[in-house]
């Protein structure tokens, strides 16, 4: 029987696979998702280990069908569960046991190559990181399980109001009161209806959310420069950092070349932290305090370096800050605890009242039956039937509300806290903008020029030379969508300076190719300042840009309204 078949392909562009070897091997098919959708010609993946199937879209003009149904039998093949890996090959772990345990920041960077990688300069080979991540398991963070059916409707029924309700018409139907039994259990219905409609399609889309795109990792391996699936990443693979790519992994720094990277989303530090090789001595850092290392979750910023991945998945920072996320449970909202004070309140005058009256009629001699009908059907009327279904449906809006603009909100009842919410105390700024620098105003030869002066093109030859510097003497990148949006890759202050000189007319892309680079000297620490040396003409072009004191420093003349002159000690 063939391992790899063609189960359907009716419909140009997608094809359905059987893969034999799938059933029952979750990491099969997360390793068929992140190789196949590393393929540009490839759309979406989705593989089954329940069903074993594999739907696959792609461009049918450049991938051919028998091409995938190649590469997905080559994948499979390839592959090797877990506990059969090591007793069919003889391989055991080559890492240090318990790695994760291992303060790596109190190390040197030389123990660490001796470690986990002692030629970084080649990095590990294709098959010893595939031995490694057999140990290591996917660089994937643990997911959030989504909420199941059966939790959402136990949360929508499971409130006092709700229970009330469901007592009420089951007390209604005790006593022949069917018509209003129904009617109450109608509403329970509805309620639960209106909440597990809103909650699952929220659930719905952080699922998708889960399964867009594959992201990439810069890594080397076998001596070479290589962009893999971040997934693939294990313990002792040399990452190459660069300004404006993620982490994606924990790692322990071998180079740094003025590295700068943004630990907010960890330490809440809005401003970059320059980065060492330097052994921090105390095991107990906290992360902020662990200069030579990098962490997953955090964003290189400036300058550029190279780190040995000392911790994927779970194991990392962020993955141990996920799983005691997924551990807590979350409080009661306001409403949930004010309508189960409601509840209880209506519950105690109710059945105080009712069973009151029960009493009252017995003793007077009244027949006990009629008098209990009597009195249940005053503990139905006094219970509001459109109670929850009004709170449900106004909480259901709300959510719809939010959802048009861009927030999901995942607990129906967490609306009311947000939409009650007045004022938002931080200790903080730089964590709640928008992480976005722009330029103001421009200060040159003695002028000042807004920012929005240059709408219309650059007004004069010494802004020009400026915005001509801003652009070579800068390692950030500016890409221009179609439909004109721009996006930065880089810091946020290189970037900034690239979208004001775009806004004078000045192209970045013609410009740097007029001007190549021929070397760059970087911020270091104790040199504010960075320099570019650039071919122009058959002539060598100096471009400098940083703090003020120390270009003026270095600097022997200036430009000015009338021209450049010498620059003096009183000038400076």
């Amino acid at each position: 029987m063939t391992n790899t078949v063609v189960v359907s392909s009716a419909i140009r562009g997608r094809a359905r696979l059987r893969v034999r070897a799938l059933r029952q091997q979750r990491p099969l098919a997360l390793r068929l998702r992140d190789r196949l959708s590393a393929d540009d010609r490839v759309r979406q993946v989705q593989a089954s280990e329940i069903t074993g199937s594999v739907l696959v879209f792609f461009d049918a003009t450049r991938l051919g069908l028998d091409e995938l149904l190649q590469r997905v039998a080559r994948e499979a093949a390839a592959y090797r569960p877990h506990s059969a890996a090591g007793a069919a090959e003889g391989v055991s772990s080559e890492l240090p046991p318990a790695a994760d345990a291992i303060a790596w920041h109190t190390q040197a960077a030389a123990d660490v190559m001796r470690s986990l990688n002692d030629t970084p300069e080649v990095g590990l080979s294709a098959e010893e990181a595939e031995r490694r991540l057999l140990t290591s398991g996917p660089n994937r963070l643990p997911a959030p399980q989504p909420k199941s059916a059966f939790e959402i409707i136990r949360e929508q029924i499971g409130s006092l109001p709700v229970l009330l309700l469901g007592g009420a018409a089951v007390a209604s139907i005790a006593t022949g009161g069917l018509v209003d039994g129904a009617a109450i259990l109608a509403v329970i219905a509805i309620n639960a209806a209106i909440g597990y409609a809103t909650e699952s399609r929220v659930e719905r889309i952080l699922a998708s959310l889960n399964e867009v795109g594959v992201s990439m990792a810069f890594v080397r391996r076998d001596g070479r420069e290589r962009l893999v699936p971040r997934a693939e990443l294990a313990p002792g693979d040399v990452m190459l950092l660069r300004p404006g790519h993620d982490v994606p992994a924990d790692g322990r720094l071998i180079e740094v070349r003025a590295l700068q990277t943004d630990e907010s989303a960890l330490t809440g530090e809005s401003v970059p932290v320059l980065k060492s090789l330097k052994a921090v001595a105390a095991r107990d850092a906290g992360v902020a305090d662990r200069t030579n290392m990098v962490y997953a979750g955090t964003v290189v910023a400036d300058g550029a370096g190279e780190a040995i991945v000392t911790a994927t998945g779970k194991r990392t920072e962020l993955g141990r800050i996920r799983t005691l996320v997924s551990e807590a449970k979350a409080p009661r909202t306001p409403l949930e605890r004010q309508l189960d004070d409601t509840g209880r309140q209506l519950a105690y005058a109710s059945f105080g009242l009712c069973g009151g009256l029960f009493v009252l009629g017995v003793l007077r001699g009244l027949p006990a039956f009629g008098v209990f009908r009597t009195a249940a059907s005053l503990a139905v009327a006094a219970v509001p039937e459109g109670l929850p279904t009004v709170a449900t449906t106004t909480m259901a809006l709300g959510m719809r509300r939010m959802l048009e603009r861009r927030t999901l909100v995942r607990r129906l009842a967490a609306v009311e806290s947000l939409g009650s919410t007045t004022v938002i105390c931080v200790d903080k700024t730089g964590t709640v903008t928008e992480n976005r620098m722009t330029v103001g105003r421009w200060h040159v030869a003695g002028r000042d020029y807004a920012q929005d002066m240059l709408a219309g093109g650059v007004i004069d030859l010494a802004l020009a030379r400026a915005l001509a510097i801003a652009v070579l003497c800068n390692e950030a990148a500016l890409t221009v969508g179609a439909d004109g949006t721009t996006e930065v890759s880089g810091s946020a202050t290189e970037g900034a300076l690239l979208v004001a000189a775009r806004a004078g007319g000045v192209d970045a892309a013609v410009l740097r190719k007029s001007h190549p680079l021929v070397t760059m000297l970087p911020r270091a620490e104790g040199r504010n300042w960075m320099g570019s040396l650039h071919a122009a003409n058959g002539h060598r072009l100096v471009a400098v840009k940083g703090a003020p004191e120390e270009v003026l420093r270095g600097s022997v003349r200036w430009l000015t309204a009338d021209g450049e002159v010498d620059l003096d000690r009183a000038s400076r």
